[in-house]
């Protein structure tokens, strides 16, 4: 009985957690995007900036 409570709780409370959890990821990816925008537009003025799916895979890796 223990068990199947405890199952039932995690998959009730699964939904809002994987909403939360995206949002902040999203939000804290975006905040680390715009500051390594900021930090690559300083270190490579007049170069080509990388575009933002490169540099959204580089925060992924990380």
């Amino acid at each position: 009985m223990k068990m199947i409570q405890t199952k039932t709780k995690k998959w009730e409370m699964r939904p809002t957690l994987k909403i939360w959890s995206l949002r902040w990821v999203v939000l804290e990816l975006e905040e680390r995007i715009q500051e390594l925008w900021i930090q690559m537009t300083v270190t490579m003025k007049g170069c080509q900036i990388w575009r933002d799916d490169q540099v959204l895979m580089i925060h992924l890796k990380n």
